[in-house]
C-alpha cells in the first residue's frame, strides 16, 4: 500500500501513523509508539521546527505553523477514550510528548530532518524525550491496560469526539479529576492483589517444603 500526499511528512505521517496503530498492538504500547513517533515522523522528514514554529516569536503569524503532530497525538487521544484497555501507555504519557513537542527541553522535536540534526550532532549533544519517560515509566502505564491482537475500529461520528482536558485545560479547573481518582484506586487495588498473590505463592512454597521435610522424615 502506498500513502502519500503532496510532500510526504504531513498528512501521510499522520494516516499512515493511525493506520498502524489501528493494526498493530505492538504500536499500542509505550515502547511501541516511542519507535512509530521516530519512524513516521521524525525519520520520515516531518518539518517540527516549521510546523511547530520553534523559535518564532509569533507563531500564529509563521506561514509554516501547522500543529499537525499535536492533531496526530489528539487523534491518539480520542483512540484511547474509545478502547480505554487496549493502550499501555495513559493520557499523561501523550500529555507530556505534547507538551514537549513545544518545550525544546528535548533534542527529540528539534530539526526538520536528519541532515540538519547531524549538522548541529543532535543526538549527541541533546536527551531524548524517551529516555526521560522510560525513566519514569510506571507514572506512564495504563492501569486497564489488557494486551489484545485485536484490530481496532474506532467511531469516527461526531458525537463520540471529546475535548482533551488534560491538555487543552490543564491550568483550569479539571473536570476529569474523578477520572484521575478512579485510575488511583484501580492502581492501589491492582497492588494489594500483586502482595496478595505473592504471599500466597510465598505460602505454597513453604507448605511445599513442609511435605518434602516430612516426606524425608518418614
Amino acid at each position: 500500500m502506498l500513502v502519500h500526499c503532496s510532500d510526504g511528512w504531513d498528512r501521510t505521517s499522520q494516516l499512515s501513523a493511525l493506520v498502524q496503530i489501528f493494526v498493530d498492538p505492538y504500536y499500542r504500547t509505550i515502547e511501541g509508539f516511542e519507535v512509530l513517533v521516530e519512524k513516521e515522523f521524525i525519520w520520515s522528514g516531518h518539518q517540527f521546527a516549521h510546523r511547530l514554529a520553534c523559535g518564532v516569536e509569533n507563531a500564529f503569524g509563521f506561514s509554516d505553523f501547522c500543529p499537525v503532530f499535536l492533531q496526530f497525538l489528539d487523534c491518539v487521544y480520542q483512540i484511547t477514550e474509545q478502547f480505554p484497555t487496549a493502550f499501555e501507555f495513559n493520557e499523561s504519557f501523550l500529555c507530556e510528548v505534547a507538551y514537549h513537542s513545544f518545550s525544546a527541553k528535548f533534542g527529540t522535536f528539534l530539526c526538520n530532518c536528519e541532515r540538519q540534526r547531524a549538522s548541529v550532532n543532535l543526538r549527541t549533544n541533546t536527551v531524548s524525550l524517551w529516555s526521560y519517560t522510560n525513566s519514569q515509566i510506571e507514572k506512564f502505564k495504563n492501569v486497564l491496560f489488557s494486551s489484545t491482537q485485536d484490530i481496532l475500529i474506532p467511531d469516527e461520528s461526531v458525537i463520540k469526539l471529546k475535548v482533551w482536558e488534560g491538555l487543552y485545560m490543564h491550568w483550569t479547573v479539571k473536570k476529569s479529576e474523578g477520572k484521575k481518582q478512579l485510575e488511583e484506586l484501580i492502581r492501589q487495588k491492582l497492588e494489594q492483589q500483586r502482595k496478595s498473590e505473592l504471599r500466597w505463592k510465598e505460602k505454597e512454597e513453604e507448605l511445599k517444603r513442609w511435605k518434602k521435610r516430612a516426606e524425608e522424615e518418614e
